[in-house]
């Protein structure tokens, strides 16, 4: 039987928050995915902290902004590169949800 994995892979509302937000883990709840196949949490797949409700909206888009600017640079990408393969490279396939 093949190995998949389902994942999350979202902004960050919360800087350094790796979290699920209540709507994601109610989403893996409704899903057809078995709940054993989800990743407990969202990029880059390393436990952090739990999400805190609520998140004012203004404080959210300024940290999913940042996010996504520090997404583009190349050290971005070199420090979250060989954890996130490590976490991939145990299943047949991956599912992410965006």
């Amino acid at each position: 039987m093949k190995s998949v994995a389902a994942a999350f892979i979202t902004g960050h509302s919360v800087r350094g928050c790796t979290g699920l937000s209540r709507e994601q883990r109610d989403f893996q709840r409704r899903s057809a995915i078995p709940q054993e196949n989800w990743l407990p949490c969202n990029f880059p797949y390393h436990e952090t902290f739990p999400f805190p409700e609520p998140v004012p909206l203004l404080a959210a888009s300024v940290s999913n902004f940042l996010h996504f600017w520090e997404s583009r640079l190349p050290a971005y990408k070199k420090r979250h590169r060989d954890g996130v393969a490590g976490v991939f490279s145990r299943h047949d396939a991956v599912i992410l949800v965006a």
